[in-house]
C-alpha cells in the first residue's frame, strides 16, 4: 500500500503546477513593478520573475535593453544571470517550502558528493 500513497502525495504536490501559466501581460506587469517606489512590490515582482522558466529569457533581455531605470536594470541583470541554472538546495524542508511557494514541482536527487563538486 505504500506505492499508492507515494503516487498520491506526488499528484497532490504537483496540483499547483497545473495552474495557468503567466501571460505576456502578467510578465510585463511584473517587469514594470521592478521600478515601483514600493520595495515590497519590487521584491514580489522579482520573486515572480525568478520563478519563470527559460522560455521568458528573450522577453527579459528585451526589457533590460529597453529599460532606463537603474533599479529595474540591476534586478533584470541579476535575474538573467540565474535563469535556466539549476538551483541546488540541500535542505529538504527548505526545498519543499520553495517549491510550494513558487508552485513548481520538486525534483529530488541523491548523489555522492556536494552539489558544488558537480560543475
Amino acid at each position: 500500500m505504500r506505492f499508492p500513497a507515494i503516487v498520491l502525495a506526488f499528484v497532490v504536490a504537483a496540483l499547483p503546477v497545473l495552474a495557468d501559466p503567466p501571460t505576456e501581460q502578467d510578465v510585463r506587469g511584473w517587469i514594470a513593478q521592478l521600478s515601483d517606489d514600493d520595495s515590497v512590490k519590487r521584491d514580489e515582482a522579482q520573486r515572480r520573475i525568478e520563478s519563470l522558466d527559460i522560455a521568458w529569457k528573450k522577453t527579459l533581455q528585451d526589457s533590460l535593453a529597453a529599460s532606463t531605470d537603474a533599479e529595474a536594470r540591476a534586478r533584470l541583470t541579476e535575474i538573467l544571470a540565474k535563469i535556466g541554472r539549476i538551483q541546488w538546495i540541500t535542505d529538504v524542508t527548505a526545498a519543499v517550502a520553495k517549491a510550494r511557494a513558487e508552485k513548481k514541482p520538486l525534483l529530488v536527487m541523491a548523489t555522492p558528493g556536494a552539489p558544488d563538486s558537480f560543475s
